[in-house]
């Protein structure tokens, strides 16, 4: 009998630690992420064919804030189909954040263990549907250049009928705009190296040269940005 009670005790002990630290695991993030009235799940996407997130997989982030603070080491999800930021608290929890988020950054690595950033933020002048709560991608992240590359991406879900079936599918379709944001104003244009240059005819010869010399295809987004860096060295 007396081992019987020294094992119930030993039990109840291993419980009341194992929730213990699961609370203070909570209580490492400031309540200002996870909202003071407690959790509000991100939203979940069931039976739909595509990804409605930038990585599917959790990323190690940096986040900033309306209130300008600003937290590390945070695991991140982009949903591009809400154009929300969401994080995990724990393991299997997906939430939103309390505070507006105005700029966040979400790191990669490849094959080789070299680290990769992407940085979005908010805040620019509504265009093609988009508000100031949209998040766009920067590549020349810091002071205000002359010219600034920047892209929305917006994902969607859409519904279409198998051939030959009364089966119906939810598929989701993303689209790329590509802007130019100079003077606080976004300027549409295509992607392609044409579309660029027109706003780059005081440095034409220059920028042409660099871009024959670094034999650039413009395949990649980092082809643009780097075209947009090297103009602004010349301004």
């Amino acid at each position: 009998m007396k081992n019987v009670y020294i094992i119930c005790l030993i039990s109840t002990l291993f419980i009341c630690f194992h929730l213990d630290s699961k609370s203070q695991d909570s209580k490492h993030i400031d309540p200002v992420i996870w909202g003071q009235g407690g959790f509000e799940r991100a939203p979940t996407y069931v039976d739909v064919i595509g990804s409605p997130y930038l990585f599917d997989t959790w990323q190690v982030g940096i986040v900033t804030l309306e209130n300008g603070k600003r937290y590390d080491d945070v695991k991140l999800k982009y949903d591009q189909i809400k154009d929300q930021l969401i994080f995990m608290i724990e393991e299997g929890k997906a939430m939103n954040f309390d505070l507006p988020v105005i700029a966040f950054d979400i790191f990669t690595y490849n094959a080789d263990g070299v680290k990769s950033e992407r940085t979005f933020i908010n805040g620019f002048p509504p265009i093609d549907g988009a508000n100031d709560k949209s998040f766009y991608q920067v590549f020349n992240p810091g002071p205000s250049p002359k010219i600034e590359f920047v892209k929305r991406v917006k994902k969607k879900i859409y519904t279409r009928t198998v051939y030959s079936s009364a089966v119906k599918e939810q598929l989701i379709e993303d689209q790329s705009y590509y802007y130019l944001l100079m003077n606080k104003k976004l300027f549409k244009i295509k992607r392609n190296i044409k579309s660029v240059m027109s706003y780059m005819n005081d440095h034409k010869t220059e920028v042409l040269d660099y871009i024959a010399k670094n034999k650039l295809t413009f395949k990649d987004d980092q082809d643009f940005a780097s075209v947009i860096r090297f103009y602004n060295s010349l301004s």
